[in-house]
């Protein structure tokens, strides 16, 4: 099994503890991919993403600090 290791998603509603659980991977050396943290950095960072964010959205779905 070690050969071969498995993805596992973590879902749930606010509150419901996936943040916990990413927590106790870490500390089990369990490699965790953060999806929001990896999202907010493409909006934030990309300038084609926020291009495109602001041409669909607007501008005002970015605040003026970004």
């Amino acid at each position: 099994m070690l050969n071969n290791p498995i993805n596992i998603g973590v879902t749930g509603g606010i509150g419901a503890g996936k943040s916990t659980v990413c927590k106790l991977f870490n500390m089990l050396g369990i490699p965790v991919y953060n999806a929001d943290d990896q999202a907010k950095a493409l909006m934030t960072r990309n300038q084609n993403i926020i291009t495109a964010i602001k041409k669909n959205f607007g501008d005002e779905a970015y605040m003026s600090d970004g």
